[in-house]
């Protein structure tokens, strides 16, 4: 018999019994089985596309944060903080402005920020006369992050092995998110 011939059979119970001896009866038989067989096949293609779309989470994860989401936090324990004396605020809330950057270089996993400094120098104008309201709401600072990286994601690997970056910020209370008093206006290599 050739795979093209086609066989007759008298009655089910031929059909029945070749089905049995070929061993088909399980997958094509009684319609429960047929019903078995189809929530089977369901079942395979959701979890298919269930684990499709895991596998596609994961790939765009991975793209966008490179192998940050493994990495260690950014390690800001042993943050030296320099602030000099100012005429524009207090210490206490310069130390608020070093906290917001601790807080806004999250993205620096497995980096180290080692120091960060603030050196106040006014214009010429503000020098000459005395600052009456200190912590005034809309003014800017400068500070100097130092930090030193041992491993690189998507956001820092552009970065050098160790550096420092210049942090512009603006003291407005009522705008922080934080809870620090400051906003980042921006940062670059310093």
């Amino acid at each position: 018999m050739d795979a093209g011939d086609y066989v007759e059979f008298d009655n089910y119970a031929e059909l029945e019994l070749c089905l049995k001896l070929m061993g088909w009866l399980t997958l094509i038989g009684r319609s429960e089985d047929m019903r078995f067989l189809r929530r089977m096949i369901i079942a395979f293609f959701l979890v298919g596309v269930f684990s499709a779309g895991i596998l596609a989470t994961i790939c765009y994860i991975y793209q966008q944060m490179g192998l940050s989401f493994i990495q260690k936090p950014v390690n800001t324990s042993s943050t030296d903080i320099e602030l000099s004396q100012s005429r524009l605020f207090s210490q206490s809330v310069l130390r608020e402005g070093a906290v917001h950057i601790e807080k806004d270089v999250s993205f620096m996993r497995g980096c180290s920020i080692d120091r960060i400094t603030y050196s106040e120098v006014l214009p010429d104008d503000l020098s000459r006369k005395d600052v009456k309201e200190k912590n005034k709401t809309g003014v800017q600072a400068s500070y100097m992050m130092f930090y030193r990286c041992d491993s690189f994601n998507a956001q820092t690997q552009s970065m050098g092995s160790s550096g420092s970056y210049v942090y512009r910020l603006l003291y407005d209370p009522s705008r922080s998110s934080d809870g620090t008093g400051w906003i980042t206006i921006g940062f670059g290599n310093g």
